[in-house]
């Protein structure tokens, strides 16, 4: 059930737009989830931001993105383990480093602090959504 939230356009923007500072777009929107590209621009002082692609998908166990232009570099990855109660452990590893001077400088002072807490914030609005969805799916 929580897979195609992580792949499906429409089902990324519902639980990526919680932060009015925070734009998802799909620059080559209906492409194939291998592939598939997704523009994250921020609203700040220069309005950063980071273009990252689907390099790896395992259909309902594994989705690998990597940052390949903007402010970040690396990759993160989501695994998906099925749970003995049908449920589904979503686990997120990650390698992220910053690009440029100046970012690398912001990343260390409060970059990662700040990262860290929006990726809760991302986790809780998932689950919330993915949650929602299943209630109205069973009545």
């Amino acid at each position: 059930m929580v897979y195609p939230y992580l792949v499906d356009e429409d089902k990324i923007v519902r639980w990526n737009g919680i932060d009015s500072m925070v734009h998802v777009s799909f620059p080559n929107s209906g492409c194939p989830v291998l592939g598939k590209r997704m523009l994250i621009t921020i609203d700040f002082i220069s309005n950063p931001s980071m273009l990252m692609e689907f390099v790896e998908v395992d259909p309902g166990r594994l989705v690998k993105i990597a940052f390949i232009d903007g402010m970040l570099g690396g990759w993160f990855v989501y695994r998906l383990e099925p749970l003995a109660n049908g449920g589904t452990r979503l686990i997120n590893e990650m390698s992220i480093q910053p690009n440029g001077r100046v970012f690398g400088v912001l990343w260390q002072i409060y970059g990662k602090t700040m990262y860290h807490n929006k990726m809760r914030c991302y986790w809780a609005k998932l689950k919330q959504v993915v949650e929602q969805d299943l209630e109205q799916i069973q009545k």
